[in-house]
């Protein structure tokens, strides 16, 4: 099923993986996977359920949480996950198109998007 993968640092990027439960806790790097719901979209957010206290890195805060460690955005069937929509995969990319930076504060956690520059031939 194809899935939209997204890592700490890197833009987000299509995969394909076979659905079974251990090619997600590989995907996530974690054995407990969460399944969140914050889109109005069917479709699920799938992340490491302990990938905070697994130190694993923050990687996109989503809603007023941040997701530590890599994740994917699958879509929802009738009672399983499915391959995500061609639309929703376009919709999904842009949305987590650029990474995020975290630093400590001694307010709580900036948040910083990492937006690429021109490339050097768009400059000339």
């Amino acid at each position: 099923m194809k899935v939209l993968y997204i890592e700490p640092l890197k833009p987000p990027h299509p995969i394909t993986i076979d659905g079974s439960l251990e090619s997600m806790h590989k995907l996530v790097h974690g054995d407990l996977i969460e399944a969140v719901y914050p889109f109005d979209d069917p479709v699920a957010l799938v992340c490491s359920e302990t990938g905070k206290l697994d130190g694993l890195q923050p990687n996109r805060v989503v809603g007023s949480d941040i997701i530590f460690g890599p994740f994917f955005i699958c879509g929802l069937g009738a009672e399983d996950f499915t391959g995500l929509a061609p639309d929703l995969v376009e919709k999904y990319s842009s949305l987590f198109a650029a990474p995020e930076v975290f630093i400590p504060t001694a307010g709580g956690v900036a948040v910083i998007k990492v937006v690429a520059g021109p490339t050097k031939e768009e400059r000339e």
